[in-house]
This record gives structure tokens, sequence and C-alpha cells, in this order.
């Protein structure tokens, strides 16, 4: 929603007429936006981002009269103090865990289990962490260049024999031989063997 609402005049803008008093509203909270998610502010900014949510305040009651001002209006008046005496609110920024916790309160409602619920709710995002990093294709990626070569039958190899009976392969399949090969980053050549995968 964040990108989105950063977006939309870019999107947008050409489309809308310059006297829409609602999209200047929106105007007004971009332009808040990007002083409260700034990484480096200063003082004057701070008096500048104070007058644009008086002025964002504003012209919500007037657009929007039957309406009261909602907490989050409220709270936004509290940001440039806090800037001053915290620095940008973006080193502050909780969103990340927020997300976290967003899982952790689904997760509680599917399994209906109450009676220690901080335990369970631990066992089950470490088990979601521990599929994560063991699941091959989210976290390790098969990094595999080969060379060039020839492919060759099997029974004409030196050790035919061994390489047949390991990996269940007939003398007279067809295995490509390579000059040369790459995994991960690490290059092999002549007189070595890397074994990085068996078609059955």
């Amino acid at each position: 929603m964040w990108c989105l609402i950063r977006h939309l005049p870019v999107m947008l803008g050409d489309l809308v007429p310059e006297e829409d008093k609602h999209w200047d509203l929106l105007l007004v909270l971009l332009d808040c936006m990007d002083l409260i998610f700034s990484p480096v502010i200063n003082n004057g900014d701070t008096k500048y981002l104070e007058q644009l949510i008086r002025d964002h305040h504003s012209l919500f009651l007037e657009l929007f009269g039957g309406r009261h001002l909602k907490p989050k209006h409220h709270f936004m008046t509290h940001y440039p103090s806090a800037i001053r005496l915290y620095g940008p609110l973006i080193h502050l920024w909780v969103m990340r865990f927020e997300a976290f916790h967003n899982f952790l309160r689904r997760l509680s409602h599917i399994v209906c289990n109450f009676q220690n619920i901080a335990k369970t709710l631990a066992y089950r995002k470490q088990m979601l962490l521990c599929y994560n990093i063991m699941c091959k294709s989210t976290y390790v990626e098969r990094s595999v260049e080969i060379g060039p070569g020839e492919s060759v039958i099997l029974a004409s190899l030196t050790n035919s024999a061994e390489i047949s009976q390991h990996f269940e392969m007939a003398l007279y399949d067809e295995v490509f031989i390579a000059r040369w090969c790459k995994v991960y980053g690490i290059e092999y050549r002549k007189h070595l063997m890397v074994v990085v995968d068996k078609n059955c």
C-alpha cells in the first residue's frame, strides 16, 4: 500500500484536474510522508512538517466535515517533536515486526491451542525457518557451469565398470565429458570427477 500511494501521482497525476482538493489532500499527505520517512532531517524540516500536518488536518476537516479526526491524525502531530528528540523516525520503524506479528496472529487462530501459546508459536516459527533453510529452491541455488566437451559411450571410459555400477547405468549409455566445469564458483578440470546429478 505504501508503495502504491507513493507512486500514485506518477501513475494518475495527469488525469486529475488541478483544482481537485481531494488530490491536494493526497499530495500534502505524500509531502508529510517524505519528511516522516526521510533518513536525514534537520530542525527546519520538522517545523515545515508541523505546518504540513496542520494543513493536512485542516484540509481533511474541510473535505470531510461530518467526520472527526482519527487517533492516527493526532499521532501525526507528535511526529515533529519525536523527530527532534530521537532523530529520523525511519530508524525506529517497526514495519517488519508488524509483518512478523501478523504471521503469528494468523497462526494463533489456526492452531487453536492456548495452553502454552508462546511455546506453540515459537515452535511453529522455528519449524518454518528450518523448512525455508532446508528447502533448496528457496535458499540454495545450484550453480553449475559446464564448459565445452564431447559425448561418449560410457564403456569407452577407463573406470566405466565402477561408474556403471555406482550410478546403475548401462555401459552403452551416452555420457558428456566436459573439459572443465564450475560448481559453486570452484573450477574443476581433467582427471577430477564431479557428480552434479543423476537422471533416472
